[in-house]
């Protein structure tokens, strides 16, 4: 009992004294550089809707590459084997995994999906060097 009323004795006192002032760096008072506000509130949250309605889209086409993809392995499995078939399967793919990538979404996916995305997306790769 006696120390915690030393301790609260002795925080009061500095801060009763001034010298534990809190001292906020400059930087964190000065405006973000890459600040997606605008002049006011009102424009700040009009560029967050646009911003978001662009990622929803988004990640609309990239459910129905997905869908399709998935439709494509079955078509595969099933015994349309044809050159034009597994090319297109690779495209797919490689669509998917490069949007993937590019909005950091990796987290969303299991390691095995991410690993069968990257295989047909190699492909893809081997076949355009192929054509250079």
């Amino acid at each position: 009992m006696v120390k915690i009323f030393l301790g609260l004795f002795f925080f009061f006192t500095v801060v009763a004294n001034g010298h534990g002032a809190i001292v906020i760096p400059q930087s964190s008072l000065e405006e973000p550089k890459n600040s997606i506000q605008g002049p006011d509130e009102i424009t700040a949250i009009s560029h967050l809707m646009e911003s978001t309605a662009h990622q929803l889209e988004v990640q609309k086409q990239m459910r129905q590459l997905m869908v399709d993809f998935q439709k494509q392995k079955e078509e595969f499995i099933r015994g349309n084997q044809t050159k034009a078939h597994a090319a297109e399967m690779v495209r797919t793919a490689r669509q998917i995994y490069e949007t993937i990538i590019a909005h950091h979404l990796q987290y969303l996916f299991s390691k095995e999906y991410l690993d069968e995305l990257l295989f047909f997306s190699s492909i893809a790769g081997k076949n355009k060097m192929k054509n250079l």
